[in-house]
């Protein structure tokens, strides 16, 4: 398959389904959210917004200080331009989010009190390293694979110039499904996760005077902080990672579904019907037309 660029999501969406990465990443066919990822951006942006207001200086005695208030204004804006998924919205699930809004100001990585380098930090790292190249055929206009994404939020750590802190902010389970007994993810676990290496990786080649990174993954409804430290160390592992899967997203001509429980449960495309659709249209006209369509169709955007 053609691939120019990874992210962390399109890495984990590979891992669970190479033709769910087939539909989103090469015939870029919209992959729609629902309830629980829109409760989850909602509470990113009411945490970012009050994250850039400290980092500007806003006027203190500006309303929107209010968290509550603030959180309302995000909720009513974003719920309005998804109607559908917000439909879905639980009242329990809301609570939940409350909830996870409290902890948030209360604990020690309140956006009110962290000293924060930025948000929603862009980026976007080409690998020149050897096994990382991209043939002229892809239409890139680099040589190597692109890294790219956002973090959520760059702390610096009191008292340690030398060190950054990444924090990511999770509003799902800490539960790992992939486990026969669903136990929480510890921080052995999370280690071995793309993410947390890909954001290491970049923010290492971003900041090289920087020698040490913690990411911190915040459930902040399913138990809090759970911190990782990353070293230089770290790279060359994280770097076989990533190369490994190019190799085997650029062998793969013929993705096919990957049939489990999660598509029912996890995958809008099986919700939507569209995986099976697109599936019955390769078996009747082959890759090239499907992929032919689908570039008229949908036209590739800038996403996460």
């Amino acid at each position: 398959m053609r691939v120019t660029h990874l992210s962390a999501s399109s890495y984990d969406s590979f891992s669970h389904c190479n033709f769910k990465y087939y539909l989103n990443y090469i015939l870029h066919v919209p992959d729609s959210s629902g309830a629980s990822a829109l409760l989850g951006s909602i509470y990113h942006k009411w945490s970012e917004l009050l994250s850039i207001m400290k980092l500007v200086n806003h006027d203190p005695n500006s309303k929107y200080w209010n968290t509550d208030l603030l959180f309302k204004i995000v909720y009513d804006s974003m719920t309005q331009k998804d109607p559908v998924a917000a439909s879905g919205i639980k009242k329990d699930k809301l609570k939940t989010i409350e909830k996870g809004m409290d902890w948030l100001l209360d604990s020690p990585y309140s956006p009110l009190k962290a000293e924060t380098y930025g948000v929603e930090v862009p980026f976007n790292i080409v690998l020149n390293d050897k096994g990382f190249e991209i043939p002229k055929a892809f239409g890139s206009q680099e040589k190597g694979l692109i890294l790219r994404g956002y973090i959520d939020r760059v702390d610096f750590v009191q008292g340690h110039p030398e060190i950054l802190e990444i924090i990511d902010l999770k509003t799902g389970s800490r539960s790992d499904f992939d486990s026969k007994d669903r136990k929480k993810k510890g921080a052995e676990e999370l280690k071995r996760m793309i993410q947390p290496r890909v954001y290491h990786l970049c923010m290492s080649r971003m900041f090289p005077q920087i020698k040490q990174f913690i990411v911190t993954f915040l459930f902040v409804c399913d138990g809090g902080p759970v911190s990782i430290i990353m070293t230089e160390e770290d790279l060359p592992e994280t770097l076989e990672m990533i190369r490994r899967r190019l190799s085997t997203i650029k062998a793969m001509n013929e993705p096919i579904p990957n049939r489990s429980w999660k598509c029912k449960c996890l995958c809008s495309y099986e919700k939507t019907g569209e995986c099976r659709s697109i599936e019955n249209s390769i078996k009747e006209f082959g890759y090239k037309f499907v992929e032919n369509q689908a570039s008229i169709m949908n036209p590739p955007k800038k996403r996460r």
